[in-house]
């Protein structure tokens, strides 16, 4: 497990290229996310695009306000 935390005042925003650019395949990968519903969304939307299983895309039941 590795845990990353993204402050996109000092970095660009994640992206699922980003996350592939430092991990490589994601074919095999489980994805944990908790953060903005939006944010999720987004990086769900990019995994469908590459065709990524989303059954391994994991975030919190939780919508910050």
């Amino acid at each position: 497990i590795e845990f990353h935390v993204i402050d996109n005042r000092l970095m660009s925003f994640l992206t699922i290229d980003e996350i592939k650019r430092r991990k490589g395949d994601l074919s095999n990968a489980s994805i944990w996310f908790c953060g903005p519903t939006g944010f999720g969304e987004s990086l769900k939307d990019q995994l469908k695009l590459q065709r990524f299983n989303l059954a391994h895309f994991h975030n919190e039941l939780f919508n910050f306000r």
